[in-house]
Parts: structure tokens; sequence; C-alpha cells
């Protein structure tokens, strides 16, 4: 099978490669196995780079045979601005979110939690959800505080 792309196709294409390589590899500090199959597959489509005419945002390793995406650089790149976008609303929902579980468990007891049905566990939950959500879209983490 063969799949034909324009060069604005391929560009939109290394731009999703961006932005899936940061959310499977930022947060690591080497490369693990089960990421190899991707890495692979992302390297075989940068190696495309100059035949599309965008080796202005790849660049190569001769010595290692690898390719970089170098736009990652550009705070301007699109794929970064989806990045910033997801990390901005993924922070402010997982932290909204384990507040509230834990706020639940503290209120309830964590045998009681686990054995709610899902729905009721989750509107619980909701109700946490809702103080947290006007808390932080009111004053960010500005009243957030760390006892000891």
């Amino acid at each position: 099978m063969k799949i034909h792309l324009t060069k604005k196709e391929y560009r939109n294409l290394l731009d999703i490669l961006s932005i899936s390589d940061w959310v499977m590899n930022a947060h690591r500090n080497e490369v693990e196995a089960k990421c190899k199959p991707y890495n692979e597959l992302q390297q075989k489509i940068l190696s495309y780079a100059r035949d599309f005419g965008c080796d202005d945002v790849v660049e190569s390793d001769k010595n290692s045979n690898t390719y970089y995406l170098t736009h990652m650089d550009d705070d301007e790149a699109i794929s970064n601005e989806f990045i910033k976008e997801y990390e901005e609303e993924f922070f402010w929902d997982e932290l909204t979110s384990r507040l509230s579980q834990r706020d639940l468990i503290e209120e309830k007891g964590y045998d009681a939690v686990v054995e709610m049905k899902p729905i009721e566990r989750m509107t619980k939950t909701e109700e946490f959800s809702d103080k947290y959500h006007d808390e932080f879209e009111n004053n960010g983490i500005k009243n957030l505080i760390i006892k000891k």
C-alpha cells in the first residue's frame, strides 16, 4: 500500500508527530521498549523530509542516522501551541479530579467510596469538582496551600 501526501499534508503530519512524541516521551528519562516501534515509525517518516522540501524543520545526525524535528524548539510552532493548550486544560482537570476524589474519600471513607456504584461515585465527586472548578477559574493556584 502507498500513501500519497502533498507537501502541506506532510508538514501537518510532522506536527502530529511532534505532538505524539511529546506525549509519549517528554516525561521519560530514557526510551522504553514499548516506545521503540513508534520511534522507528517516526524516524521512517522523518527520513522523507528532504523529499517533501521540509528539511527546514527536520535535521539529521549523519553519525547516528537519526532525524530530529527542529521546530519543537520554536515556541510559535502550531504543534507547541496544541501541546500548551492540552497541558493547560489537563493540569486543571487532573488537579480538580484528584482533589475531588481525595475530598470524597475523606468525607465518606475509602471503603464506602469503593462500594459506591460508579454513577453515584461520579455524582458525589462532581459536587466537589464544581467547588474546585469555580475556585481555580477565579483564583488559579493563588489559594492553594500545602499543610505539613
